[in-house]
């Protein structure tokens, strides 16, 4: 019986630290728990927030083909990972299968809950947005290549430092070497992970979310 319950014990433990164990360990990822959608389980063309762990920051973020989030509305938008506790420094992690027109969603951080700001990373089919939500209004801080379909994106904050990834590197394009200081207006500090963007494509689709602490 000791030999059974110590068995059960062992697959327990394991399946846990399977769960915490990040996709891309090339990036740390340190914090006890990495968060995860896919995005599977939700009703199509449905708005996200109110749905699993998602909160709808501003406009309209929705599950779509039961496989993936896209963009609607034809404005800024922000859905918030909150049922989860991210320290300071944490970072988002989305996959981008499809890239279509000017509408985009990518991964924010630092989302405030409440008050409609973060910092977030979209593309169009043109070029690729890092940009503050503040508020409801939007500052955009660079611009870089766009997208392609099949992309693997990664926004990181630490302090005040916001680093870019694209397919496990710093997207150089992006202040010609991934990484860009906040030094204008005021620092957004804690908050949750999630996605940001613009526009309004079901097409445009967004799918394999992750987050956690850096």
């Amino acid at each position: 019986m000791k030999k059974f319950a110590l068995h059960i014990a062992l697959i327990l433990f394991t399946l846990g630290l399977s769960a915490q164990v990040p996709r891309h360990p090339f990036f740390g990822g340190s914090g006890p728990t990495v968060f995860y959608d896919d995005f599977n389980s939700y009703v199509n063309n449905t708005i996200l927030g109110g749905q699993g762990n998602w909160l709808e920051e501003m406009n309209d973020v929705r599950a779509y083909g039961g496989t993936h989030a896209i963009p609607a509305t034809s404005s800024v938008k922000c859905a918030i990972y909150f049922n989860a506790t991210f320290s300071g420094d944490h970072y988002a992690q989305v996959d981008v299968p499809d890239v279509v027109g000017g509408a985009g969603l990518g991964p924010a951080v630092r989302c405030q809950g409440g008050t409609q700001s973060c910092y977030f990373w979209w593309s169009s089919t043109t070029a690729s947005y890092l940009q503050r939500l503040d508020g409801g209004s939007t500052t955009t801080f660079a611009t870089g290549t766009a997208w392609t379909d099949g992309d693997e994106i990664r926004l990181e904050v630490v302090g005040q430092v916001l680093s870019c990834y694209r397919n496990d590197a710093l997207d150089t394009s992006i202040s010609g070497d991934g990484i860009y200081t906040v030094t204008t207006g005021t620092l957004l500090t804690g908050g949750y992970a999630g996605m940001g963007g613009h526009g309004w494509a079901t097409t445009n689709e967004t799918d394999n979310w992750e987050g956690g602490n850096q």
